[in-house]
């Protein structure tokens, strides 16, 4: 009896290890034919067609300037008396910036002006004989006429007035001549007080007190002034970006700087000849070929700075809620059309024609061709995650 319910609890021990074990062979098929299926399914990267705005934009470079910049020379020779100003000073129109000695001027009017004393008393000496020349050739003359007096001495005396009235004429002439000298020495003397041609601001001071300065051969250097109420941004537009560059067109500019300011201001001069020919005269040939764009930029606070770095982003098109992809979602076909790879709701793939607009190097706008709400394929690896749609922006 024992041995027969032993052999009965065997029999039911066996029976259920069979079923357990049926049980997790089928579960483990089930997950390895899932795991098989979905492996055999591509995920796609997708990105949704929504309207948006995307501009094409150009990139250049740029250093800022003063709107105006004047080199302040000197007109005489001499040593620098005195300096009045140092870098960083702001001046006005007329103010006394620099002194040169002025003993060399002084003395040539001092000169001069002895000298015109003195050829003062010549002429009234000259004239003087003028009138005693005169009478005698009057008086010889009617001598002469009424044959009371010699022929001779008619033609001496005729000499003698001759000679008296050029002495007179030297002399008048020799007065003119030093005025001139001691106008000439006023003008001197005025230009050793250097004075600010335009009001702005001392950015360089090229000598010092003591040195001599010689302006027999051409006017030295002495200082720069420059007007930075309004700074130019000078943009480097490249040649192959020039025939889109046009006056008027709004630009980004953006100062290097954690805390730089941005600023904003159309475009408002384009150079005519490339920048080689702007800054020296000639076309250079084994070079770059970059043209100047100038932006003015106000500048009340002086927060903009002689030599500043800039980037420029200069919008020549812009189109507003229109439809936007990204570039990668697109495909240039053999026959020279562009598509994109739509994702169905049976999620498959369906190549889709489209004609695009503009681009910024990240988006493309797409003229015809997709609606909004699509997906497209921008990827086949990944998770199957979305992608996060990006506008373009500096």
């Amino acid at each position: 009896m024992i041995i027969k319910t032993l052999q009965q609890h065997r029999r039911i021990l066996v029976k259920s290890s069979l079923f357990l074990l049926l049980i997790c062979g089928g579960i483990w098929a089930y997950h390895r034919y899932q795991h098989q299926n979905t492996a055999t399914q591509p995920h796609y990267l997708t990105a949704t067609v929504q309207k948006g705005t995307i501009s094409y934009q150009i990139n250049a470079t740029g250093i800022v300037y003063p709107e105006k910049i004047v080199d302040v020379g000197a007109q005489v020779s001499g040593k620098i008396a005195r300096l009045h100003v140092k870098i960083g000073d702001t001046v006005s129109a007329g103010q006394i910036v620099v002194e040169i000695d002025a003993k060399n001027q002084e003395n040539m009017r001092k000169t001069a002006t002895a000298q015109l004393q003195r050829q003062k008393a010549e002429l009234a000496s000259a004239k003087a004989h003028l009138q005693q020349a005169q009478k005698n050739e009057q008086r010889s003359r009617k001598l002469f006429q009424n044959q009371a007096g010699s022929k001779i001495e008619y033609e001496q005396n005729t000499t003698a007035l001759t000679v008296a009235e050029n002495n007179v004429r030297a002399a008048e002439a020799a007065i003119r001549q030093s005025e001139l000298t001691i106008e000439l020495a006023d003008v001197q003397l005025s230009d050793t007080k250097i004075r600010a041609p335009i009001s702005g601001t001392v950015i360089a001071i090229a000598v010092e007190e003591g040195q001599t300065v010689n302006a027999a051969q051409s006017s030295p250097l002495l200082i720069t002034l420059a007007q930075t109420n309004t700074m130019i941004v000078k943009a480097e537009i490249a040649e192959a970006d020039i025939g889109d560059i046009r006056a008027g067109l709004p630009a980004k500019i953006h100062l290097l700087g954690k805390k730089a300011q941005s600023y904003q201001a159309p475009l408002n001069h384009i150079d005519p000849a490339p920048i080689s020919v702007s800054q020296h005269g000639a076309f250079a040939r084994n070079e770059a070929v970059y043209y100047y764009a100038d932006i003015k930029l106000p500048n009340p606070e002086n927060k903009l700075r002689y030599g500043m770095t800039a980037k420029i982003a200069i919008e020549v098109e812009r189109a507003e809620k229109t439809l936007l992809v990204p570039l990668t979602a697109l495909h240039d076909d053999e026959d020279g059309t562009t598509s994109v790879n739509v994702l169905t709701a049976e999620q498959q793939p369906q190549k889709r024609i489209v004609k695009t607009g503009l681009e910024d190097g990240i988006n493309a706008q797409i003229v015809s061709g997709l609606t909004e709400g699509e997906n497209v394929i921008i990827s086949t690896s990944g998770t199957g995650a979305a992608y996060e749609f990006k506008e373009r922006g500096l």
